[in-house]
């Protein structure tokens, strides 16, 4: 679907036993992470030719130029932070304070996210982080955004 000229995830209702809609969910963007699922992951692309890493996917390597030498790729669950920011103010759909930071993973991607975590002494830079997929802001209308974020590995 797009709207607003974004391509925007698949919309999915969940609803009780007796069919009545609780909520609706819709994924920030399609393609960014498996999701429903048991254990999901980040999609990254590595290029068959110069074996680069690349987050969010991309359709020509930024390396070595070259068309279809892409394919995509689980990216790791784990990384390290390599630094951070608490935010104090928020676009509509946020509750402020919350964290972003950039996560360093093993397959040398630095991947730009919001973090479960915004208290300033309970984040460390350097610590392990860990993927989680839930929900990162809501609409007016009350529809949950799913989405990517990353949580202190206690």
């Amino acid at each position: 679907m797009i709207e607003n000229g974004i391509k925007k995830g698949p919309e999915i209702t969940v609803s009780d036993s007796r069919g009545k809609i609780e909520k609706r969910r819709r994924v920030v963007r399609e393609g960014l992470f498996d999701w429903p699922s048991e254990n999901p992951s980040l999609i990254g692309v590595r290029c068959k030719k110069c074996k680069e890493v690349f987050f969010p996917k991309r359709f020509i390597c930024p390396i070595c130029f070259q068309e279809g030498t892409l394919e995509n790729i689980p990216l790791s669950h784990k990384g390290n932070l390599y630094t951070f920011c608490i935010l104090e103010r928020g676009p509509m759909g946020f509750d402020p304070p919350y964290a972003v930071g950039y996560i360093d993973l093993p397959e040398g991607v630095r991947i730009y996210s919001i973090l479960t975590e915004a208290d300033m002494k309970k984040l460390e830079i350097g610590m392990e982080m860990e993927l989680v997929i839930e929900s990162i802001r809501k609409t007016s209308d009350g529809e949950e955004i799913i989405g990517y974020k990353f949580k202190p590995v206690l």
